[in-house]
């Protein structure tokens, strides 16, 4: 047994001291973080922001605190109170010794513990301070729910704090219940549930009170869970259909009323003996609930709705496509008609040639390993990704692809990567590549447009002159660089590689955070764990920290509730999708944009996107972000002035945001219609362009984006970008667009292409959203039937299957829709990659038009081949038919890729094979004089098939 009496004691102040340490060590590198935070935040004048967020996390944490304390200490004093009454009353006058002690011990310690919980709950409500905010400063939509009659605002911006409330409130009655209810019986050593009739009338009134008051919050929680039924799903309608508004609705209200039932049963249990009415109450409540959550709403589908659905859903599926396509901006969406012509002449070509010399024959995944292979020159610089623009160059709207060249610290040898290299020496990547996305040479490698280290551009228009890229893609969301160093020898600043030696620089930007005295270096040591922050010799008070590298961590940590654009053709449901800014060159200069959402949960009657990390179902661009790739300066642009969920951020940060009219015109111009968002809601498209109710109850005429060939897989389409000009333009321009066929099933697919969707991008017509429908009655190929029948056509077949064997591997790019004037052209880029060599090389063109499919070694010819190809023939010096024209196309490929082999053999020191080789190419050159002398009188005269 213990011994209170012999045991060893801790004096009181060591336990204080004790614990006083561990809270310094808990909270002292966390308050040191925090001050540094708002070093970094007031070096971007953005410390506004910070205080916002700061005071309205303190504010609320306090107040939940001192709100749960004052609750649970109120309960704590009156069970105190009514306690020794209690214990005369339940097992005599002298209350047992061990009842005593144990009661005393909870005595003691009671304050404490609500104390401990108190300040969870407040830590806790800290997380509320966005709901908090928009409450305050709620904009209206203008827009009623037709069910409740409420604004589409009061769901957004008031419904999540009141429902935060409701748990709030809940759990803090239900923990003083809890723990009143555990004091009174520890008080009374009550050891029988028939006891506790034996509680006095105050004990059993307290008690009551905090049911009654639970109940009342009940009540409250079931009264706003009518409003979940308009952005949940329970059957044909995403809202509230028939069956919510007619069995689960009239249930809700019914459990309001029985909460109120079992609140006002508790009170009058204040004057009555027993708990019988109590049960009864609470009984009703949980039968209700349980039969009323499930069992009777089925059974009311089943009985009621199932019959005759298409009738009872139709007004709810009229609301659901109505707020649906507001939510995405799809009843934005203009229609126009697309009839599909096969007149297609060379003169059309001639007279739309911005959009034929605009065809991307690039794609950005063998684009970047070409980059890489080509022009990384150093094993620590890598190109993250391939971004899609458009340039005026010498008066010629140019579509590009670029990437810029940034520094991968995990590149080094290991023995290089050291705290000095890592964090002082090698800071920042240099310069861009920059290519046109149609242009290659003759050993298929794409014409480099800006190139090399320091950064050379063929056009003036795309020099930089401050290459350095100190903020980018690549760093992790938690490095930092320090620059301005005291000059050393070992600890000098890497800027770029010339020949054998290196070039050094110091930083000249104005972003970081100076590192200070002392008291500025411990903080920095704490907050990155790092004593050579401390102690190193190389930093000086002026030296200047750069964190939040990462142009997404920048702005996420900026701007926390904005959601940002990523690329769909990486996007994965397996792993959250990556921010994807994308690099602009603009007066000399590198800047990184990126696309920000505003996004909603709660829009009322709106489907959600089939996402597994976006469930929003309310999405907006609203916002252009633009960070300096030198000075890390961040500009947020409201782009989307009259979204209500912007204006309603522009409130709570009225410093953050700036009017879209005061971006350099040099960066406008660069605006692009974000991919992801267009990509929702091409999705969304799929099924929300049916407007009429019973067409969209039955399915009738749903779409969904193709299928393509990539590489030696099949996969979904994703939207591209094109220069073209639309049907009634007058001029090009750049667009974002992605074809549809009609929704098939496994066993019976419709590869058919029924429309293609575009985004305007450029000047007024930003954000504007075409959808062209083609005839019904018409076939019009899509992009697995022309896939279908690039696989069928014999030369083209022959030629992969050559290609794909002795070590090279084909990979077959991006099928491109492209219409011109009302016809549609089909281009598909070949690459050949030896299998030990990751640098693809641009071969051959595939286009597609009418019934007829070419391939060509560049995209000019094979457009000669369809539409001139007698002036294809004469460019050879003689006239000869379709037939002879293919075959002896065929041979001069099959005589190029057999040189090819033998270059590689003679290469690889197999001269047994190198022989082989030249025999097999001098027998195909034969083959290949002997058609030639034979001319056009040898074949039988054929049209191109």
């Amino acid at each position: 047994m213990f011994d209170e009496e012999n045991a060893v004691r801790i004096p009181k102040w060591l336990t204080i001291l004790a614990v006083g340490i561990a809270i310094a060590v808990w909270v002292g590198p966390k308050l040191f973080t925090l001050y540094t935070e708002w070093l970094w935040f007031a070096s971007l004048d953005y410390q506004s922001v910070l205080w916002r967020i700061w005071s309205t996390k303190i504010n609320l944490g306090l107040i939940f605190t001192v709100v749960f304390w004052g609750v649970l200490m109120a309960n704590f004093l009156a069970v105190r109170r009514i306690a020794p009454e209690a214990g005369r009353g339940g097992i005599g006058e002298v209350v047992h010794l061990r009842t005593a002690v144990r009661q005393e011990r909870l005595y003691r310690y009671a304050p404490w513990l609500a104390l401990a919980v108190s300040v969870l709950m407040g830590w806790g409500a800290t997380y509320l301070w966005e709901e908090f905010q928009q409450f305050i400063h709620a904009t209206p939509f203008g827009l009623s729910d037709p069910q409740f009659g409420h604004d589409v605002g009061f769901y957004l911006f008031r419904l999540p704090l009141l429902k935060a409330l409701f748990r709030s409130l809940f759990w803090l009655l239900l923990l003083s219940t809890g723990a009143v209810v555990a004091l009174y019986l520890t008080a009374t050593a009550v050891r029988e549930w028939s006891d506790l009739t034996t509680l006095p009338p105050a004990a059993r009134a307290h008690v009551s009170l905090l049911c009654a008051a639970l109940f009342l919050v009940k009540a409250w929680g079931y009264w706003l869970n009518r409003y979940d039924l308009l952005y949940t799903s329970h059957g044909a309608v995403w809202g509230a259909g028939y069956t919510d508004v007619h069995a689960r609705l009239p249930v809700l209200y019914a459990l309001v009323g029985m909460a109120l039932l079992c609140a006002g049963l508790l009170i009058f249990n204040l004057f009555a003996r027993g708990f019988r009415l109590l049960i009864v109450g609470v009984g009703l409540l949980l039968l209700t609930s349980f039969l009323g959550g499930g069992i009777y709403p089925a059974i009311y589908q089943g009985l009621f709705v199932n019959p005759n659905e298409i009738e009872r859903e139709a007004p709810y599926l009229e609301r659901n496509i109505e707020f649906t396509r507001r939510a995405f901006g799809l009843d934005a969406i203009g229609e126009q008609p697309f009839p599909v012509n096969t007149d297609l002449t060379w003169e059309d070509l001639q007279a739309d040639a911005p959009t034929v010399d605009n065809i991307r024959l690039w794609d950005r995944g063998p684009l970047r390993d070409t980059y890489r292979q080509l022009q990384e020159i150093r094993t620590y610089y890598e190109f993250a990704g391939i971004d899609i623009d458009r340039y005026w160059l010498n008066d010629e709207y140019v579509q590009v692809a670029l990437a810029g060249r940034e520094l991968s610290f995990a590149q080094l040898p290991s023995q290089a990567q050291t705290w000095v290299n890592r964090h002082l020496v090698y800071t920042h990547g240099y310069g861009l590549c920059l290519s046109p996305v149609n242009v290659f040479d003759r050993e298929g490698q794409p014409v480099l447009f800006v190139k090399d280290i320091p950064p050379v551009a063929t056009e003036k228009a795309l020099q930089v002159t401050r290459p350095e890229i100190y903020y980018g893609e690549l760093p992790p969301a938690d490095d930092y660089v320090v620059v301005n160093l005291r000059e050393s020898e070992t600890t000098r600043e890497f800027d770029y590689p010339r020949g054998d030696a290196n070039v050094y620089t110091s930083y000249a930007g104005r972003g970081g955070v100076k590192v200070g005295g002392f008291f500025r270096r411990l903080a920095w040591a704490l907050r990155f764990h790092s004593l050579n922050l401390l102690i190193s010799q190389s930093l000086t008070p002026e030296s200047r920290i750069l964190l939040y590298r990462q142009v997404a961590a920048r702005v996420r940590r900026l701007a926390p509730f904005l959601v940002l654009d990523s690329d769909p053709a990486t996007f994965s449901e397996a792993r959250p999708p990556h921010p994807d800014p994308y690099l602009v060159v603009a007066e000399g200069r590198l800047f990184w944009i990126l696309d920000a959402y505003t996004a909603a949960r709660t829009y009322p009657y709106s489907e959600p996107l089939p996402s597994r990390w976006h469930r929003y179902n309310y999405l907006r661009n609203s916002v252009k972000v633009v960070v300096d790739a030198y000075h890390g300066k961040v500009t947020f642009y409201a782009f989307d002035p009259e979204d209500p969920v912007l204006r309603t951020y522009r409130k709570i940060f009225p410093a953050l945001f700036k009017d879209y009219a005061e971006m350099p015109s040099s960066l406008q111009v660069h605006i692009r219609y974000p991919h992801l968002l267009f990509y929702f809601q091409a999705l969304m498209y799929q099924k929300y362009h049916m407007t009429d109710p019973r067409v969209f109850y039955n399915r009738e005429d749903e779409w969904e984006l193709p299928t393509e060939e990539y590489a030696d897989k099949t996969r979904r389409m994703t939207p591209y970008y094109i220069i073209m000009r639309l049907p009634g333009e007058e001029r090009e321009e750049f667009l974002l667009m992605v074809p549809f066929t009609p929704r098939g099933t496994k066993e019976n697919p419709r590869n058919n292409m029924i429309a293609w969707l575009c985004a305007r991008c450029d000047g007024e017509n930003y954000g504007h959203l075409l959808v062209f429908r083609f005839p019904k009655q018409e076939l019009v190929y899509g992009p697995m039937q022309i896939e279908a029948r690039i696989n069928q056509d014999p030369y083209i077949s022959e030629q992969l299957t050559l290609w794909q064997q002795e070590g090279s591997r084909v990979i077959r790019g991006n099928l491109l829709v492209i219409p011109i004037k009302n016809s549609l052209l089909y281009v598909e880029p070949l690459y050949l990659t030896a299998e030990r060599s990751a640098l693809p090389e641009l071969k051959r063109v595939i286009v597609a038009y009418g019934q007829k499919v070419v391939m060509e070694t560049t995209l000019e010819r094979a457009l000669l081949a369809i539409f001139r190809p007698e002036a294809l023939a004469a460019a050879s010096g003689e006239a000869v038919s379709g037939a002879l024209l293919r075959e002896i196309r065929r041979q001069i490929e099959l005589a190029l890729r057999l040189y090819e082999q033998a270059q590689q053999s003679l290469r690889q020191g197999d001269y047994a094979a190198y022989g082989e080789k030249l025999a097999e190419m001098e027998r195909t050159l034969q083959e290949l004089a002997r058609r030639g002398e034979s001319g056009p009188a040898a074949e039988t005269p054929t049209e191109e098939p």
